[in-house]
């Protein structure tokens, strides 16, 4: 995340955005990690977060990447 960061003002503060709505009000949710069927549309692509700047949520997969990779 701080690479990332450093990289990209815009991805790491949607980044940031959706790391503070899923554990600062304990609320930890792995729905913005699914991915959308042709019959399901998932949170990350719900019209209010179509409004993200960057690609916070990518950030979020990637960290996701990272952590799977090391357990």
């Amino acid at each position: 995340m701080v690479n990332f960061k450093s990289n990209d003002i815009d991805s790491s503060s949607s980044g940031m955005k959706i790391f503070v709505y899923m554990f600062g009000n304990n609320s930890c949710d792995e729905s913005v990690i699914m991915v959308s069927t042709m019959n399901n549309k998932v949170e990350k692509d719900n019209l209010d977060n179509l409004s993200l700047t960057g690609d916070g949520f990518n950030t979020v997969m990637k960290a996701k990447a990272v952590i799977d990779a090391i357990t």
